[in-house]
């Protein structure tokens, strides 16, 4: 009878021992994302981007609470203009929509591949910003806000993590990594913003051609993840 307890609790050991250890999760992305209903009738290119969270999971518990941005770029434009005589100078102007999100995630605290299911809250923030570079040298020399807009956001999301690495030993930092794959479909609400194009030069004044529509979108993504 002893020698079955004590396999017992051998065998009960590492699982409790990892849960304990694995509090916060990590990671860090590549995003796509594809503009939906009205908000891709005036976007109908793909944007592109990075995006990063930070979650706590809850003792004993496929549960966690955390915090998520992404920031993606969906139109840039560049070209010459003079400055002074025969000088020119680069001017780039760039869209896109940053966002930022609370999250309560369900997803298993072990095993080699962990499926995951998302609740998201946040904003969609949509800007437009243009900037001049000295052309032989690559230096920002002046930049400028055209426009920008702020709206509620809220959706759902899933995806994968699959584990390539796990500490053997029980040690300070990291405690497995994996690879992240997944999705989220995301309701934004209604927002003024420019699409590539939609800043136009007559002489010399500017005409700002607004779009105003929701901004739902989905995103895809793939980059990597770590417990700790």
């Amino acid at each position: 009878m002893k020698k079955k307890v004590l396999l017992l609790a051998l065998l009960i050991l590492p699982i409790s021992t990892g849960i304990a250890q694995n509090i916060f999760q990590a990671g860090g992305s590549f995003t796509v994302m594809s503009p939906q209903d009205a908000f891709n009738d005036n976007v109908e290119n793909l944007g592109f981007g990075l995006n990063g969270y930070f979650a706590y999971r809850f003792p004993r518990s496929p549960i966690l609470a955390g915090v998520s941005a992404s920031f993606n770029i969906y139109g840039t434009q560049t070209w010459s203009e003079p400055l002074a005589g025969p000088v020119f100078v680069d001017v780039t102007t760039t869209n896109a929509l940053i966002n930022a999100f609370l999250f309560l995630r369900i997803e298993p605290a072990h095993g080699v591949v962990r499926p995951y299911a998302d609740a998201l809250l946040g904003f969609n923030y949509l800007t437009t910003d243009s900037r001049i570079d000295d052309i032989d040298e690559y230096e920002e020399i002046a930049s400028s806000k055209n426009f920008d807009d702020f709206t509620s956001a809220y959706g759902l999301g899933g995806g994968l993590h699959i584990r390539v690495w796990q500490a053997t030993e029980q040690l300070e930092g990291p405690s497995a990594l994996h690879i992240d794959l997944g999705f989220r479909y995301i309701k934004g609400g209604e927002a003024r913003y420019l699409k590539k194009g939609g800043i136009e030069q007559v002489g010399n004044n500017f005409i700002y051609h607004i779009n105003r529509s929701t901004t739902n979108y989905l995103s895809v993504n793939i980059g990597v993840s770590v417990d700790f």
